[in-house]
């Protein structure tokens, strides 16, 4: 007789997901932004922000490539991803108005993201040059430093490599009960 698996669903999953998220991209931000200082960048709390912000897309992103056939799991994580931005809203027409300009965003970036992503080989310059332009609100050629593309090359492939691995392990463990 099979075993039985404990049951899970999509939205337990996407929460799982999202702690996960949050803790890779502090890790990032904290050695990016340092590294980013070391090559001549400085930071004032606007550009901490948008750091913070582009990094958290960037990582939403390689959940979406890595989650690719498991639609229902990132639509749950973009459920919590925009309620995030509903919280920060003071009003009523803001709280609907920034969940869509966020999402709008997003898209805007995994658009960018998906053109870049080079399936044919492991070279991901053009994405790394992309998401530092973001990353750094600039097309300086200060971004074509090779540290600071090799940072953001490394922390797809590990970060990819941790969310692939974390799905292998759910759906051996789990079973997912809203599929």
């Amino acid at each position: 007789m099979p075993e039985s698996k404990e049951k899970i669903t999509n939205e337990e999953i996407a929460k799982y997901l999202w702690e996960l998220l949050k803790k890779c991209s502090k890790e990032f931000y904290l050695s990016f932004k340092s590294d980013a200082e070391k090559n001549g960048f400085s930071f004032d709390s606007a550009q901490e922000i948008r750091l913070t912000r582009e990094i958290v897309m960037i990582d939403m992103w390689i959940i979406s490539k890595a989650l690719s056939p498991d639609a229902k799991i990132l639509d749950e994580l973009h459920k919590i991803y925009l309620f995030g931005h509903s919280n920060m809203a003071t009003t009523e027409e803001a709280k609907k108005e920034f969940p869509k300009a966020a999402e709008k965003e997003l898209y805007e970036r995994y658009k960018k993201y998906y053109e870049s992503w080079n399936d044919k080989n492991s070279e991901q310059w053009v994405l790394a040059l992309n998401m530092l332009e973001y990353m750094l609100n600039t097309q300086d050629n200060k971004i074509l430093n090779i540290a600071l593309q090799y940072s953001v090359i490394t922390h797809i492939y590990a970060f990819m490599k941790i969310i692939l691995s974390s799905m292998l392990n759910f759906k051996k463990e789990f079973e997912i009960t809203d599929n």
